[in-house]
């Protein structure tokens, strides 16, 4: 549920052996604890190592292997690889940096380290994720009738287990949501420049798969679910109505907010009365010692409710975070992209 509280955006490379996993996984005992054990809710990468290695552990075989036996094969996933030897051998994409201030390219390293493979290491196809979500919206029997999950399991991975962000709850690792009455069950994913989006809607058997291969590809992920949403479902995501914040409430907010590990780091300031985010990436991905991409530029910031925001520029428009607040009423974290990050005292 992404409430473990320790810095979760940690990637390394532990080699192509089977015991990769293992390896990262012993190392995350030196991750620094941000926040209790249950806490706060933010993105644990890390989460999955763990998720990762108890399946190897339990099944006595490595996690692909596992994977493959256990989801890929039963649900006639023929196109779904954790291998690059296996992607190549048929039409793939690559990632790329499309940003509206330089010249598209290439992103690169294109996959990640055998270890992060329960992280996001699986590449699939449009076609596979709505075998997947078919699989989600059943009653866990695979399309012969062989049962892989019992119904109360599944139905379980659907139900909200805490709160997440920005009006979301989240599952086992669903994030749930309702639009327009509909409960709609979703998860995205990214890595260099490749962003996914699967969602479904149970009640009405409806599902979306979208893959796209550039960095700001969450703009068209969300335009695009949106739309379906609404055209198929009636489902609309309504925009949010601005806020209006005097200059003295403005002032609240700004500062500088740090991440951890591999997460941005962002500076909030006043500029002709309007709230300015500026993002610093740390670079740290696909390992710590990839450096930082350019900083993208900065973007007007409006308030929709107290505490929580839109942004509204490219290329983060319609990004949406918010400000968590201490006992005492101070603000203590930004939380944006699903992450937490730490407001930072002036000395």
């Amino acid at each position: 549920t992404h409430t473990g509280g320790w810095a979760g955006d940690y990637f390394d490379d532990a080699g192509w052996g089977d015991d990769a996993l293992a390896q990262i996984v012993e190392r995350l005992g030196n991750l620094p604890q941000l926040t209790p054990l249950g806490e706060i809710f933010s993105y644990n990468n890390a989460g999955f190592y763990i998720a990762g290695r108890v399946i190897e552990v339990l099944t006595g075989k490595s996690y692909e292997n596992a994977t493959k036996e256990l989801v890929l094969t039963p649900l006639g996933m023929t196109h779904s690889f954790f291998s690059p030897a296996e992607v190549m051998t048929h039409r793939f994409v690559v990632g790329h940096f499309a940003l509206s201030y330089e010249s598209p390219r290439i992103a690169r390293p294109w996959h990640l380290a055998r270890a992060a493979n329960p992280v996001g290491g699986l590449v699939s196809t449009v076609q596979d994720l709505i075998q997947y979500a078919r699989f989600q919206m059943g009653d866990g029997t695979a399309p012969d009738g062989t049962r892989l999950l019992s119904n109360d399991a599944l139905r379980l991975m659907q139900s909200p287990h805490a709160p997440a962000d920005i009006g979301r709850q989240v599952g086992l690792a669903w994030f749930i949501k309702n639009i327009g009455g509909a409960t709609l069950i979703t998860h995205g994913g990214a890595t260099k420049g490749q962003l996914a989006y699967l969602g479904f809607v149970p009640a009405r058997n409806f599902a979306l798969a979208i893959l796209t291969n550039a960095d700001r590809g969450g703009e068209l992920n969300t335009e695009v679910s949106n739309w379906a949403l609404e055209n198929y479902l009636g489902a609309k995501q309504l925009a949010p109505k601005h806020l209006p914040m005097s200059q003295a409430q403005l002032t609240l907010y700004i500062g500088k907010y740090s991440g951890a590990l591999a997460t941005d780091d962002v500076e909030l300031s006043l500029q002709d009365d309007a709230l300015i985010l500026q993002a610093t990436p740390k670079g740290g991905f696909p390992t710590p010692d990839v450096p930082p991409e350019p900083a993208p530029p900065p973007v007007r910031v409006a308030f929709y409710s107290p505490d929580e925001f839109v942004i509204l520029d490219e290329p983060m428009q319609d990004v949406r975070g918010e400000f968590l607040r201490g006992t005492e009423g101070e603000i203590n974290w930004l939380r944006l992209g699903g992450r937490i990050l730490r407001r930072q005292v002036e000395s």
